[in-house]
């Protein structure tokens, strides 16, 4: 008892738990992520379990499994079978779960999906017979979909479909139409199509098939069809199916019926009709048992979407007829169209096609298209040939062409006729099974085929003889090309080839071109051809190592016998006049002329040739190379026994000479392919030798050799070693004379003999986790190096006396080791090592850089310097200055390559720097500086002015420089503190332009903050003005740089100043020159702020002791003053220069100077106040001047001298260069006493400031007269005239003011 009621407690207890996980399951699936949890578990199961349950993925899933929910995106695939659903809504409650288990049966009430995608890239199966759809249980859904897409061998799209589908028993009310009475079919398959949207057609049906044999079935269907009339107005259809029959077994047998026609009833002969009667034997060889279609203006495209626009007209009909069967059809087209258009370029279509056994024809084809003809027969026996598909044989078929317009069939393409006719026939006995015997004649879009021979499909085989006529080319092929024997003759010729391009061209608008294919044919518009080109290619043997396919017996069944491939022989020649490129994108055109190829032998020792040139970017390289080529199945080999290019500018000059590289050794060049390691390639051992032209006199006299002893290309990893020799001065100066720009070499007085080798080992594998190794150094092998600069003249230049000069470089293990030393006599000593660890090349960075050398990576490295004449490296400077001392360096580097820390100091001593063309001249400098991680700290540097210290001041400066971090950024920014401070330091001590400077600055440099503080003052100073006289260039004269040096465009910022410098020019200030003698004082301010950063000038000049001369007086400066207020160029004037009178005279005369200087005022002035005739002449004669004579005309002179802005007048200017005071012009007119006077030319001299001779000479006769004009006082004047007219005048003159 006591172990039946243990076992009792077990069994309630065992019970109890099912019960309860049964609940706690039906809770769970009433929970929000149980469809979520039950799909991703389904997804889990079809990834780990075998193929044949398939594959399924789902995204974005929510609800339950009792309730229903939504999934965002569901994929299921099988064995080249997709589906793709997205937004799938599912519907249902809890009876469904009830009633599935109560075996009432799964009923969901909706399925809704935007969007299914089914892509069928399953291979064709042979189609089995029907026998039985049962289900194991009811089943009903409702369902709605908004868009189906089919892909694959077919295609298809709908959209807008609804429907309900249920599987019940026979017994449940069935909506028409019904299945008849059928015995053993007790239950049904029901599909109600409530809507489809299909093409330009809505339809709705109703489909009932019965489940047991023989699977009745019924279906009808309705729908309305919205379309148009071809060049007609808008059209609605009718259209309506039935069919009736059974699908289970080879006797299967379905009555079709459908009928189309105008909703309103139209009966028109344009109204659009459609009749169809047809009886289909689904599994039998032949489905289409009969049929009876009749259309009438039928637009295909309303029917079927990727249809043509049509509208035909016509019949078709096929029946049995005795043992066989007969179809006939007759169709018009009253739309013919091009296809590229949408539509068909069918007018016409006669056929008939007729069965009797095995044997099929079709005769009496007939068709007009493209405004011509297509006639054709054929005939051919089916019989069977295993899985499912019919093997043809005793086949043959004509086909003929004429007057078919190309432009009618494809509206792009190029104009033409299609004419000729074509035959094939399987060939007749003892040819090989399945061989076909081909004609053709035929013309097309310019080209035109012909020939005959024969296609032997199952051994792979090809012979005969054809011709292609091309505009502008022909081909003829003669023979036989298989994959073991055979022999033949290929030839092409080129009589015109811009024709040929050009009907090429034409061809990219063809419907079967590939999209790289259509913009190749598109980029034959930049080449350009010369006419006469010839290509032919003679072969004998088989073409098995060309890699023609084996026979199909050979390729299915390794055990059949394998027929001896014979070893190819080929002879081929291509010759070339002239090919041209014209590059894209701003590149070099390409000009290829005299090109010639030729190769004989058999592939594994074929000989060739080449030879040719070519021409770009202003160069021109020739060619001339011989060897040996041996092809296998599984490489190849190719050595070259002659080498020789040979480059050379178009434009020969002695900067850019011609260069010849020839191979001194035989070269090598092996390849083997593996289908385990890929492509393998091996250069074995060779050199090359570059060496100039003869006859370039300026290029280098020696050759630079490249040698490898290993060039190897395995297993992704490139595998070198080698040698670089006599890379000498002059090859580097001629690498750089490829380009625009000078050679820095020789603009900076480089030259010299030195002769650099180097030597490189590599080991560079493609794979990012494989660390490369290198080893690569460049060292001085003899020479030396020459400076023409040392002393300023180029006949004695200064020899660096080099002793040691290397650069190496060292990867091993991602560890990087570089070595720099250069010793010499006289150009110093420098030395440096760095060593860091680069990055493995993997990562996401779109730098190269970092992903080879991140910025994390650790330095360690040293660098010492010594330089016993800086003098040397005056280069540097600009042109015209020069430098002296020594300089030492030492350096340590640590921290990483994004954060580099350098430690060290900086030391020179006895510097110098001098400009004979500023005057400038420092001596007896210093610098010490220390370099701290990113600071260096000036400690001390100090310059002395010319004469040392006493005579020509100090200059002491201190300060620092450093990168600091951006609060909030990882960039950096500069900070740079300087002071300085001037002792009477003597600036310029050129005659004309002296100045001595005392006074402190301070700048600080503050990310872009520049402030500027400074107190100067200058000590003494002389500038003198240049003469008005001084040489300098027209306006006509343009100076024009030979070097284009290109301006990288600004990635920086804008500094923002804050200056504020004062400047006193002391007591001793003075400017000379022009006519001006005068000493300056006062203060000037240069200003600028960040919110206005144009510099401003605040201040007055004020002159002390000043004198101008013009007029050939002396004005002394009564008062002078420049006052600035901003620009430094247009300060406002007040100057005031009076003429130095007698002391007993009362008058005071002078000029008045006001305005500013970009638009000065100028104006006379008299105290007591004159009339500005006598103003003028106080202040050039001294006195008032007579009305005549010798003082009128310099008070003219004086006045047109002033009138003219204190330029020279034009005749003022031929005056003074003949050596006579005037030349002047005076017209006719009428004199006092009545008498008229012609057109005159004068010239004048003035003997001294009383005394003036002029001579007149009319330009309308012969007359001429000599004056002289002699004044005798204030207000007379002697006047002797002496030539046409003789008199002497005394002329007294009183003015009336």
């Amino acid at each position: 008892m006591r172990a039946l009621r243990t076992g009792l407690w077990l069994a309630g207890g065992a019970l109890g738990l099912l019960l309860a996980a049964v609940v706690a399951l039906w809770l769970w699936a009433g929970t929000p992520g149980s469809l979520a949890q039950a799909l991703a578990w389904a997804g889990r199961w079809t990834q780990e379990a075998d193929a044949s349950p398939g594959r399924l993925q789902t995204d974005n899933v929510e609800g339950s499994l009792r309730g229903g929910g939504r999934i965002g995106s569901l994929r299921w695939s099988q064995d080249g079978l997709t589906v793709q659903a997205e937004g799938v809504a599912l519907q249902w409650g809890d009876a469904l779960w009830t009633d599935a288990l109560q075996g009432r049966g799964l009923h969901i009430p909706s399925l809704a999906i935007r969007s299914l995608r089914v892509d069928d890239q399953r291979p064709p199966t042979p189609s089995e017979p029907l026998a039985d759809l049962s289900l194991p249980l009811p089943l009903s859904l409702g369902f709605s979909l908004q868009r189906f897409e089919l892909t694959g061998r077919q295609a298809l799209s709908a959209t807008d479909i609804a429907g309900h589908y249920r599987y019940a028993a026979l017994s449940t009310p069935m909506d028409e139409p019904a299945l008849p009475d059928t015995p053993g079919v007790t239950a049904a398959h029901r599909l109600r199509l409530d809507s489809l949207q299909w093409a330009d057609g809505r339809y709705r049906g109703q489909l009932n098939l019965g489940a047991q044999a023989p699977l009745p079935l019924a279906l009808a269907l309705q729908g309305e069809v919205q379309g148009r009339v071809p060049d007609g107005p808008a059209l609605q259809l009718q259209a309506q199916a039935r069919a009736n029959g059974t699908l289970a077994g080879v006797g299967a047998a379905l009555d079709i019926s459908a009928q189309a026609q105008p909703a309103d009833g139209a009966t028109g002969p344009d109204a659009t009709t459609l009749s169809l009667t047809a009886r289909v034997l689904p599994w039998a060889d032949q489905p289409l048992h009969s049929a009876d279609v009749n259309a009438r203006a039928l637009n295909l495209a309303m029917l079927w979407p990727t249809a043509p626009v049509t509208a035909l007209s016509g019949q078709l009909q096929a029946q049995p007829e005795g043992d066989g069967w007969r179809a006939r059809v007759q169709l018009t087209n009253a739309r013919e169209q091009p296809a590229d258009q949408q539509g068909l370029p069918l007018q016409q279509l006669q056929a008939e096609v007729l069965q009797s056994g095995g044997r099929w024809t079709v005769r009496g084809l007939q068709a007009r298209l493209g405004g011509g003809t297509l006639q054709g027969q054929a005939s051919f026996t089916a019989g069977p040939a295993g899985q499912g598909a019919s093997a043809l044989t005793d086949w043959q078929g004509e086909l003929q062409v004429q007057g078919v317009q190309s432009t009618r069939l494809w509206s792009t393409l190029p104009p033409g006729v299609l004419d000729g006719k074509a035959s094939a026939r399987a060939a007749p006995s003892p040819a090989p099974a399945g061989a076909v015997d081909l004609q053709a004649q035929l013309g097309a879009v310019g080209a035109r085929l012909q020939g005959l021979g024969r296609l032997e499909p199952a051994q792979r085989s090809l012979q005969g003889r054809w011709g292609l006529d091309l505009p502008g080319a022909r081909l003829d092929w003669d023979g036989q090309a298989a994959h073991a024997s055979g022999q033949g003759d290929l030839r092409a010729r080129l009589d015109n080839t811009p024709r040929l391009l050009d009907w090429a061209r034409g061809l990219r608008s063809l419907p079967v071109w590939s999209a790289s294919a259509r913009d190749m044919l598109a980029s034959l518009d930049r080449l350009r051809a010369d006419n006469g080109g010839s290509a032919r290619v003679q072969w004998s043997g088989g073409l098995a190592a060309l890699g023609w396919p084996a026979p199909a017996a050979a390729s299915t069944s390794p055990s059949a016998p394998v027929t001896p491939v014979a070893p190819p022989r080929l002879q081929a020649t291509l010759n070339l006049p002239g090919l041209g490129w014209q590059g894209g994108d701003g590149a070099a055109p390409l000009r290829i002329e005299g090109l010639a190829l030729s190769a004989a032998g058999p592939l594994d020792a074929l000989a060739l040739n080449a030879a040719g040139s070519a021409t770009t970017a202003g160069w021109r390289l020739g060619l001339d190379a011989g060897g040996q080529l041996g092809v296998a199945s599984t490489g190849g080999r190719l050595d070259l026994s002659r080498l020789q290019l040979r480059l050379n500018p178009e434009t020969a000059s002695a900067r850019t000479p011609g260069w010849r590289l020839d191979s001194t050794t035989p070269l090598r060049l092996g390849w083997t392919i593996d289908p385990a390691t890929g492509l393998a390639l091996d250069a074995g051992t060779g050199a090359l030798a570059l060496s100039p032209l003869p006859g370039t006199t300026a290029a280098p006299q020696t050759p630079l050799t490249l040698d490898w002893q290993r060039l190897v290309w395995q297993a992704q990893t490139l595998d070198t070693r080698g040698r670089l020799q006599g890379l000498s001065l002059p090859w580097l100066e001629s690498f750089a004379a490829l380009g625009p720009a000078p050679s820095p070499l020789a603009s900076n007085g480089l030259a010299g003999d030195l002769v650099l080798d180097g030597d490189w080992d590599l080991r560079l594998p493609t794979n990012p986790s494989a660390p490369f190794t290198l080893a690569a150094s460049l060292q001085r092998r003899s020479g030396d190096l020459r400076w023409n600069g040392g002393n300023g003249s180029p006949d004695a230049p200064l020899s660096a006396g080099v002793q040691d000069a290397r650069l190496s470089l060292n990867v091993q293990d991602r560890r990087l080791q570089a070595l720099l030393r250069w010793d010499t006599e006289r150009l110093g000593q420098a030395s440096a090592d760095l060593a860091s660890t680069l990055g493995s090349g993997a990562g996401d960075s779109a730098d190269p850089l970092e992903r080879w050398w991140p910025a994390s990576a650790p330095l360690s490295g040293s660098a010492q310097v010594r330089l016993p004449q800086v003098g040397v490296w005056s280069l540097l400077a600009p042109p015209g200055w020069r430098m002296q001392g020594t300089l030492s360096a030492d350096a340590r580097l640590g921290g990483t390559r994004g954060s580099p820390a350098w430690s060290g100091s900086l030391q020179a001593d006895e510097l110098a720097l001098r400009s004979v063309v500023d005057g400038i001249a420092f001596t007896n400098g210093q610098l010490r500086a220390t370099l701290a991680g990113e600071r260096i700290r000036v400690d001390r540097f100090s310059l002395q002015g010319p004469g040392g210290a006493a005579s020509g001041g100090t200059l002491e400066a201190s300060g620092q420089a450093e990168w600091r971090s951006v609060p909030g950024s990882l960039l950096r920014q500069p900070y740079i503190e300087l002071k300085a401070q001037a002792q009477r330091l003597r600036i310029s001590s050129r005659p004309d332009r002296r100045l001595t400077l005392s006074g402190e600055t301070t700048a600080t440099l503050d990310g872009r903050l520049l402030q500027l503080r400074g107190q100067l003052k200058a000590d003494s100073a002389l500038f003198i003005l240049p003469d008005e006289s001084t040489p300098s260039l027209g306006d006509d004269v343009v100076v024009r740089s030979t070097r284009d040096l290109p301006v990288p465009e600004g990635t920086g910022q804008r500094v923002l100043p804050d200056v504020s410098v004062t400047l006193d020019l002391g007591p001793q200030f003075e400017v000379r020159g022009q006519g001006l003698e005068a000493r300056l004082e006062g203060q000037l301010s240069l200003r600028a702020t960040p919110a206005l950063p144009t510099p401003r000038v605040l201040g007055e000049v004020r002159t002390v002791n000043g004198t101008f001369r013009a007029y050939d007086q002396n004005l002394r400066i009564e008062s002078g003053v420049l006052r600035f207020t901003g620009p430094y160029d247009d300060p406002a004037l007040d100057i005031r220069a009076v003429r130095v009178l007698p002391e007993n005279t009362n008058q005071r005369v002078g000029v008045q100077l006001s305005g500013n200087a970009q638009a000065p005022r100028v104006a006379l002035f008299a105290d007591p106040d004159l009339p500005d005739g006598d103003k003028l002449a106080w202040l050039v004669l001294g006195r008032p001047a007579s009305a005549a004579g010798a003082q009128a005309f310099v008070l003219q002179q004086a006045a047109r001298r002033l009138l003219s802005s204190g330029g020279e007048p034009l005749d003022g200017a031929l005056a003074r260069t003949l050596g006579i005071d005037e030349i002047g012009f005076s017209g006719s007119g009428t004199s006092a006493d009545g008498t008229t006077t012609g057109a005159a030319l004068t010239l004048g001299k003035r003997l001294s400031s009383d005394l003036y001779l002029s001579y007149e000479q009319s330009l309308a006769g012969a007359m001429s007269t000599v004056s002289i004009l002699y004044d005798l006082s204030r207000r007379l004047t002697l006047r002797a005239r002496a030539g046409t007219e003789n008199a002497i005048d005394l002329i007294f003159t009183h003015r009336y003011d």
